[in-house]
């Protein structure tokens, strides 16, 4: 498997959609292809769930279509998911008034971004926080960007309704690579964020991604990373979310769509009980490998 380029793949992403390439854009849009109100959803309760198009990395224990993670406009299956929302958010990508006038008509207090990953669309992000005012806007990000760029947080530092939940995958660069696709070097990326967005005095989660069928051998490592984020932050424990690979595996199977993650080359399970990786993860691989 050839390890990604993330800042590459989003900077591709970004440009399908807009036109141009950047890692993030200023434009108020934020594309997604799903909407749904969420019950109790993470740390913040009843939400309006919006799933953003497009995403930096490539988590091969991901439920959403590939097409939908590298922005493939052009696809039946993308066009089938933006032909399924509400009339009023069909016209791609969605702008922050659109998102917040659908919101605005909805009895939630939160809006909640997850994806793909929301942060490449900054300038909606922002835009969204100055139509909303009260409500909370929880954005369920890598910290990619954030960690990259010094200077992504500063227009969120202006408003006091956003949080975040920070994804960390595996225990170890190595977990994060075999989890992502991305070059390990970016393991430090939601770490580095994390310590970010603490110290700029938001409200942050964290949700940790464990493979659990080899959890023996990773437990010094998972104790080693809790440390870690309890330096950053001494409550970081109380604000975790545990997301195992193998209860996402069978809690698919169960919804009937284990055999679709299987096919597009997500994971599996071997004859041998180990949690192992397909290799035909082509639709990413191809699009990276073009930009």
């Amino acid at each position: 498997m050839s390890d990604i380029d993330p800042i590459r793949l989003g900077a591709g992403i970004v440009k399908r959609i807009t036109g141009y390439s950047a890692s993030f854009t200023n434009e108020p849009i934020i594309p997604i292809y799903n909407v749904r109100p969420y019950k109790n959803s993470n740390q913040w309760g009843d939400t309006i769930m919006y799933e953003v198009v497009g995403c930096n990395e490539d988590c091969a224990h991901c439920y959403v279509h590939p097409n939908l993670l590298i922005a493939n406009t052009n696809s039946d299956t993308f066009k089938k998911k933006i032909s399924n929302l509400p009339k009023s958010l069909q016209a791609f990508p969605q702008t922050s008034e659109a998102l917040n006038n659908y919101f605005s008509k909805r009895k939630e207090a939160v809006i909640e971004f997850t994806g793909g990953e929301p942060t490449p669309f900054r300038g909606g992000l922002i835009k969204l926080a100055e139509l909303v005012q009260d409500a909370t806007i929880a954005i369920n990000t890598n910290g990619l960007l954030i960690s990259e760029y010094d200077d992504y947080l500063e227009p969120f530092k202006n408003f006091n309704n956003f949080e975040f939940l920070i994804s960390i995958k595996g225990t170890t660069p190595e977990d994060f690579r075999r989890f992502t696709g991305v070059k390990s070097d970016y393991w430090e990326s939601p770490f580095k964020a994390y310590e970010k967005l603490i110290d700029a005095g938001f409200k942050t989660h964290l949700g940790i991604t464990l493979d659990t069928i080899g959890f023996k051998e990773e437990e010094n490592s998972l104790y080693e990373m809790i440390e870690r984020l309890e330096k950053i932050n001494p409550n970081a424990i109380k604000d975790i979310t545990w997301d195992k690979i193998i209860d996402q595996m069978w809690g698919h199977k169960f919804v009937g769509t284990h055999k679709k993650m299987v096919e597009r080359g997500y994971w599996t399970i071997s004859d041998q009980g180990k949690v192992i990786r397909h290799t035909n993860i082509k639709k990413t691989k191809e699009f990276v490998e073009s930009l």
